[in-house]
Parts: C-alpha cells; structure tokens; sequence
C-alpha cells in the first residue's frame, strides 16, 4: 500500500541520514564538566570553520595552573582534582554564554571565544585572575594561572592558532607566571622582528 511504500521509505532515509551524520561531540569530562581534549580539537575545527565562513573573529584561551605539581605534593592527589573541578567552575562562571570551556587534562583548560578579539580574551583571564587572588584555596592559599591569547589570523588552522596560544602560554610561564601574554596579531615579517612583541628567546622580557 502506498502507505507501507512511504514507511519504507523513510526508514531507509533515517538509515541513510545516521550513516552520514558526523561523530558526535564528545561528553563532558567526568571530572571537569568541561568538554574534554578530543571534544576541544572536535569544536577548534567546527569553530574555525564556521568563523571564516561568517568572516567573524574567532579567539582561543589557553590556561595553565601554576605550579600544579607542588600543589599536586602538597594537597595530594585526590585534593589537586577537587582543586581543579573548583577551577574548572569558575572557568565557566566567568566565560560568556557563547564561549567553549574545555579541561585538557592536568591543570590545562582552554576557552574558545567566537565573535571576540584578543582584548575580550584577556579580559576573561583579568576576571579569572581577580577571582582566584580574592578567593584563597584551603590548605594550599591562593592559586595562580598562566594564559596564552591568540586571535585566528586569515591563513590559520587548528595547528597554527592553537600553536601561537601555546607559545603565547609558554612565555606567560616563563615571565612570572600568574599572567597572560597574547600572540602577535599579523603574520611576523622574518625579516624584521616585531619590536612590540617579547622575545621569547630572552625569559623574563
């Protein structure tokens, strides 16, 4: 009949509509409640690609606790996760509805901004880093984070943006801490240096 001819044909266009869908979005990570690793590289790629179809900016947040491995002797194991899923919180508590919170393991979390520049990028790590001076950890006092911004420039992809926040993050380390340092936001000349931005090859600058 023609309606067993119309049933019949959509189960086999359901069936063919599950074969073509893409892998889910992972889960949030069991500890974090932030997406996890394999569900942040899932949304840089999405993110980036929406963001050049749209011609929006599009900025990424690396975050690193500061010295986690004494934290990590002092308060054990099981008090370092409880610190951390504290953290993670106020990640996404002062994070903009539409920005991504994930938690890459360790003390490692990033934030993907869509329609932000880099001065919103550090604008949520000035709120992050206000909070965890005005709030004290029991037991181990106040606990500091490092932050690398970059901006997705015309030529990036996930490798490249996600590399200039990880440099960004390094220099962050290696100046202190407790700070954030944001990428340049025009491909370098190699030629000539630019002169606004610290020398990674001098710590301290």
């Amino acid at each position: 009949t023609l309606e067993d001819v119309v049933s019949g044909t959509r189960l086999a266009l359901e069936q063919s509509l599950e074969l073509h869908e893409p892998d889910p979005v992972p889960e949030l990570d069991p500890l974090t409640h932030l997406y996890d690793r394999r569900a942040f590289h899932a949304l840089l790629d999405r993110e980036i690609a929406r963001t050049k179809s749209r011609r929006q900016p599009l900025v990424l947040l690396m975050l690193d606790v500061d010295r986690l491995t004494k934290l990590n002797a002092h308060v054990g194991h099981l008090g370092a996760d409880e610190l951390l899923t504290r953290i993670a919180k106020l990640v996404r508590d002062v994070a903009r509805s539409e920005d991504l919170a994930c938690g890459l393991g360790g003390g490692r979390f990033a934030v993907l901004m869509p329609s932000a520049d880099s001065r919103d990028g550090e604008r949520l790590f000035e709120r992050l880093q206000t909070i965890l001076h005005e709030r004290p950890f029991p037991d181990v006092g106040v606990v500091t984070m490092s932050g690398g911004v970059a901006e997705l420039l015309s030529g990036d992809d996930a490798a490249a943006l996600l590399g200039r926040a990880d440099a960004a993050l390094g220099l962050a380390k290696v100046s202190g801490r407790d700070t954030v340092v944001t990428a340049a936001q025009r491909q370098p000349d190699q030629s000539q240096p630019d002169p606004s931005q610290p020398d990674p090859s001098r710590p301290g600058t």
